[in-house]
C-alpha cells in the first residue's frame, strides 16, 4: 500500500460550468440500490435538497464515462 501525506487546502465552491463536468451527458451511473423517493440523479443535481439515498447496507456508486476525461 502506498500512502502519502498531503498538506489540507481550502476549498472554494465553483459555479456551474467553471470546470465542472457535465456529468448528466458524459457517464452513466451504476447503483447497487436506491430508495425511490431520492433516486441517484437526486446527487448530481445543483441544489438538490433530497440527494441520494439507498437501502441500507454497504453501497456502491459507479461513473461510467464513455469519454475519457481531462
Amino acid at each position: 500500500m502506498r500512502k502519502r501525506l498531503i498538506t489540507p487546502t481550502t476549498e472554494t465552491v465553483r459555479s456551474r460550468g467553471e470546470g465542472w463536468l457535465d456529468v448528466e451527458s458524459a457517464a452513466g451511473v451504476e447503483v447497487t440500490s436506491e430508495d425511490d423517493d431520492s433516486p441517484v440523479e437526486s446527487a448530481f443535481v445543483s441544489g438538490e435538497a433530497r440527494g441520494w439515498r439507498a437501502v441500507s447496507g454497504s453501497q456502491t456508486i459507479r461513473l461510467v464515462f464513455g469519454q475519457p476525461q481531462v
